[in-house]
């Protein structure tokens, strides 16, 4: 996986026009979910680090992009432990610089991590692929939104597809299990 591969993928999993307006998708909710992606542009174009989201952001701003409660930063920041990358709601979406696990740290407390989230970089894009995917489903059909199976189905797939059993909690969280 490289930024520009997860833009691509991203980028075609949004609905046409054409579907969007049979399924009487709301002026607002495309405004908020469809066009920040069609106005993603690189930013840059040369990689300046082998940590696929540090390039991501470098690269692009997906500052406007919401994946289900997850957005990254403009910017990436860092300190000695973490580099980070965007919010969970209000709470601080990092890369833990020793381990490289993707964590959620606690807004007001930041030294209490709420979720790990994926063992990598690489396997956090591809789960976030997979939730964002099943977002999509769930706005356009009423039916998988409220299909339980389905949503414990995705969110075992994301789990999995982090690292395993010890990222659950942070996609059943996500999808609203």
């Amino acid at each position: 996986m490289t930024a520009s591969k997860f833009i691509e993928e991203l980028k075609s999993q949004v609905p046409s026009d054409d579907i969007l307006a049979e399924k009487k998708i709301s002026e607002f909710t495309i405004e908020r979910t469809v066009e920040p992606l069609k106005n993603l542009n690189t930013q840059f174009g040369k990689a300046l680090t082998d940590n696929v989201i540090i390039d991501l952001l470098n690269k692009y701003d997906l500052s406007k992009v919401e994946i289900g409660m997850v957005v990254f930063s403009k910017t990436v920041t860092e300190d000695d432990s973490y580099f980070y990358i965007g919010t969970v709601e209000v709470d601080l979406l990092v890369i833990n610089k020793k381990s490289g696990i993707i964590q959620v740290l606690e807004y007001d407390q930041p030294n209490h991590t709420l979720w790990d989230c994926a063992n990598n970089s690489v396997a956090f894009l591809q789960a976030l692929l997979v939730c964002n995917g099943y977002f999509w489903e769930c706005l356009l059909d009423d039916v998988v939104y409220n299909d339980d199976l389905k949503r414990a189905a995705t969110v075992e797939r994301c789990a999995h597809i982090a690292g395993g059993d010890a990222y659950y909690d942070f996609y059943a969280m996500l999808a609203g299990l």
